[in-house]
């Protein structure tokens, strides 16, 4: 990697740390400080708070290093017989806790559904695109996620949302490094950059259609079992 990629990566890993590391200081000193006098349900959600916290700090720094190694050319990934419906479930307890009061629901059944993968990859990817589809659903959204077999010998995975969409011209420009849609807040534009590098390191392919009635419906194929 050259000297300003590896100076590039570090800047973003600090730009996205920064507000996880001081909800979890914020936090921690609270509970330090004044233990004594908080009721048991407010410990448990300061608790949980950290956790969520940790949890997304080390999301991001496992997105910069994969998008260090894509850059470099440098990814391995470790194709094996992955469950989906097992993944999804783990991915999916993490997101509700982040969701913020927006709802994600299994439209299709996944179970009995194999890829051949890197099972890690998967569940990295999956974070990606509910957590991006999240952020972009308005308050009490739904977000939906389908799998289905196709006829080409893949599994098709769709995480939907209820956001603004994506102008056909973006369509592409969004899977790019550094690429932000307006209205997206904090962060580096490295998630959709990283889950397409990685589904195309397991032999898929990812993209983004409109979703009738509005939002967005982002898309993986993953060789079938």
């Amino acid at each position: 990697m050259q000297t300003g990629e590896s100076h590039d990566l570090m800047s973003v890993l600090g730009h996205d740390l920064r507000s996880p590391l001081t909800a979890i200081r914020g936090a921690a000193t609270l509970l330090l400080t004044a233990q004594g006098d908080l009721e048991p349900a407010k410990v448990a959600q300061l608790l949980r708070l950290i956790d969520t916290q940790a949890a997304r700090m080390a999301d991001r720094v496992e997105d910069v290093l994969v998008a260090g190694r894509l850059d470099g050319g440098r990814l391995r990934v470790l194709v094996e017989d992955v469950d989906l419906a097992d993944v999804l479930a783990d991915v999916l307890e993490a997101a509700r806790a982040r969701a913020a009061g927006r709802r994600i629901r299994v439209q299709v059944p996944v179970e009995g559904i194999f890829v051949r993968a890197d099972m890690q990859r998967v569940a990295q990817v999956l974070r990606i695109l509910i957590d991006n589809a999240v952020r972009f659903s308005p308050p009490n959204g739904h977000v939906e996620v389908r799998a289905e077999r196709t006829e080409e010998g893949t599994v098709r995975v769709e995480v939907r949302d209820r956001g603004p969409g994506i102008a056909p011209e973006q369509r592409e420009q969004v899977f790019a490094r550094g690429v932000k849609l307006a209205g997206e807040g904090p962060g580096a534009g490295l998630g959709l950059y990283v889950a397409r590098g990685l589904v195309e390191a397991m032999a898929g392919r990812a993209g983004v259609n409109p979703r009738p009635g509005g939002g967005s419906s982002f898309w993986v194929t993953l060789p079938a079992k």
